[in-house]
C-alpha cells in the first residue's frame, strides 16, 4: 500500500492459516522515499476494533482466541511524516 513516498508491505504472507495459540506477528515493512523507516514510523496493529501499540501486545490479543476454524483481520496503520497507509492480514485458526 501506498501514499505519496510512504510504501507499506506485509512480512510474509497476506493470509495465513496458524493453530489456536500459536500466532506469531510476521511485520511490516515501511519505507520512505526508499529507505527503511520502521523504527520512526508509528505503526498501530488493530484486532477486533483495539489498538494495540506493538507486536506483542498483538500477538498475545490474537493467541488468547480459542475458537478453531474463526477467520480474523488484523489492520496495520502506519503514519509518518504526515502521510497514512493502512494495509491487513487474514488470520484462519485451524
Amino acid at each position: 500500500a501506498t501514499s505519496g513516498d510512504l510504501k507499506v508491505r506485509l512480512s510474509g504472507k497476506s493470509n495465513i492459516t496458524t493453530n489456536v495459540g500459536a500466532y506469531s506477528e510476521s511485520g511490516i515493512v515501511v519505507t520512505y522515499k526508499g529507505v527503511g523507516v520502521n523504527d520512526k514510523a508509528s505503526i498501530s496493529y488493530y484486532f477486533n476494533n483495539i489498538e494495540y501499540l506493538s507486536k506483542s501486545d498483538l500477538e498475545n490479543a490474537v493467541n488468547a482466541m480459542k475458537n478453531p476454524n474463526t477467520k480474523l483481520t488484523i489492520k496495520y496503520v502506519v503514519s509518518y511524516k504526515g502521510e497514512d497507509v493502512s494495509i491487513t492480514r487474514t488470520v484462519t485458526f485451524k
